[in-house]
């Protein structure tokens, strides 16, 4: 790695820092914020904002709140989070892994769907007495 490389990972360091830190206290003033809300109020870019976001989450330094309407784009809420609530469980998971969640999704609607078939045509059927 070449001296510049050095320089740049050792500013990164201490960018991380105080970027934590000018978002924690925009939050803290705001009290719940989009990534675009704190973006306005330190001067950060949206991008670096995000970025943070997802370490402070992990740190349990802010929690997720609720989503909010940003220029037609969903975007989540976040707030500082208190003592007594549990740090939110950020999980990376693989794409086949995904995919194998999603056919497992999909599967039991099928299931649901066939089973109200079958429940519409039982209920359809006029010598079903359910109840005596």
């Amino acid at each position: 790695m070449n001296k510049n490389s050095l320089l740049a990972y050792k500013k990164s360091d201490e960018f991380s820092k105080t970027h934590r830190e000018k978002i924690f206290n925009a939050i803290k003033k705001l009290e719940k914020a989009t990534a675009h809300d704190i973006s306005k109020e330190t001067g950060l870019s949206y991008h670096s904002v995000n970025r943070r976001f997802l370490e402070m989450r992990k740190d349990g330094e802010i929690k997720y709140d609720s989503d909010r309407e940003v220029n037609g784009y969903n975007c989540a809420v976040y707030r500082i989070k208190n003592t007594s609530e549990p740090v939110d469980v950020i999980e990376k998971v693989s794409k086949s892994q995904a995919e194998k969640e999603c056919v497992k999704l999909f599967e039991r609607v099928q299931k649901l769907e066939k089973e109200n078939k079958e429940l519409k045509r039982i209920i359809g059927n006029p010598q079903l007495k359910l109840f005596s």
